[in-house]
């Protein structure tokens, strides 16, 4: 497990393997520290290892957002078109 903390952005952000996960004490044993970032006025944001891969899966998500920008785009393009 691994923490980094944003002090300008207030992010305290916990990276986790998947043997982390598995490990019921070390979650447990972070609920306390988590409540007290919160209390400092923290966003606690929980990163966890998957199993897929992620080579395949950044392609995926990189082709999906170019799909979603694009048909935003047309879809501006046709508002304006209207508009005038």
């Amino acid at each position: 497990m691994v923490l980094e903390v944003y002090e300008d952005k207030k992010f305290a952000c916990y990276w986790f393997t998947r043997e982390d996960l598995e490990d019921k004490a070390l979650l447990e044993s972070l609920i306390p520290e988590q409540k007290e970032w919160n209390k400092k006025g923290y966003r606690v944001c929980e990163y966890h290892s998957g199993t897929g891969d992620i080579v395949e899966l950044t392609k995926e998500l990189l082709i999906h957002n170019k799909k979603v920008i694009a048909e935003q785009n047309v879809k501006k393009k046709k508002s304006q078109d209207r508009e005038r």
